[in-house]
């Protein structure tokens, strides 16, 4: 676990991937269900994108993503424009590289929210698609977009459960800001609370009741629970 999917990545697989890459929940459901074919006596760590960004109810241009011809795959890359393009984006841009680096990263005073507040005096477009959403909606629209997304994952991850026995866990390999203290979203390195505390729910497939539901789970859980 970490505060992003890379660091999750990183410290639970060292050495044996080198990129993520995020598909649909109906993607998702697939391969999970040729591995269980495939591989029936294994456990497997099936990992959804959602509630992550970006917010499956909102249009394209609501978050921060590029609106596509219908018909047309392509990578979903956000709202950024080219590093140093202008003036003004290479100073935020410095500004930015000082604030995200060890150990400002951290520190209360020194916040995403302010960057992102800073690129919209500016007159920058939003860095990320959460900031888009933020913009557009506020930050208790953002909530409500996060927690949809949320809603809308597990009615998809139900469907797979039909098709799991035994021991089933459903956690996170970390948390979301979402304004709290006028922080926002995750990122490599950052120990906040939020980030590395998450949900933990075990199912027991034999009554598909859930079993129990523990205290939330720090990161650097050894990965032979799941």
């Amino acid at each position: 676990m970490g505060s992003n999917t890379e660091e999750w990545r990183d410290n639970s697989f060292p050495d044996r991937y080198g990129d993520v890459v995020y598909v649909s929940t109906r993607a998702v459901n697939r391969a999970a269900r040729e591995a269980l074919m495939q591989y029936p006596c294994e456990r497997l760590i099936i990992h959804y994108l959602q509630p992550h960004c970006p917010y499956i109810d909102l249009q394209p241009q609501d978050t921060g993503f590029p609106v596509q011809a219908p018909g047309v795959r392509t990578v979903l890359d956000g709202t950024k424009l080219p590093r140093g393009t202008t003036v003004r984006e290479k100073v935020v841009d410095i500004i930015t590289a000082l604030t995200r680096s060890s150990p400002l990263r951290n520190l209360d005073a020194v916040n995403e929210s302010h960057l992102w507040l800073l690129r919209e005096r500016m007159g920058l477009p939003p860095e990320t698609p959460m900031d888009s959403v933020r913009r557009s909606m506020g930050v208790e629209g953002l909530r409500r977009a996060y927690t949809e997304n949320l809603r809308l994952v597990l009615d998809r991850f139900s469907v797979l459960l039909s098709s799991l026995q035994g021991r089933v866990v459903v956690t996170a390999d970390h948390g979301e800001l979402l304004g709290e203290g006028g922080r926002f979203s995750h990122g490599h390195g950052r120990r906040e609370k939020l980030l590395l505390e998450v949900p933990w729910f075990v199912v027991k497939r034999s009554s598909s009741a859930i079993r129990s539901r523990g205290k939330p789970q720090k990161s650097g859980i050894p990965m032979k629970l799941l």
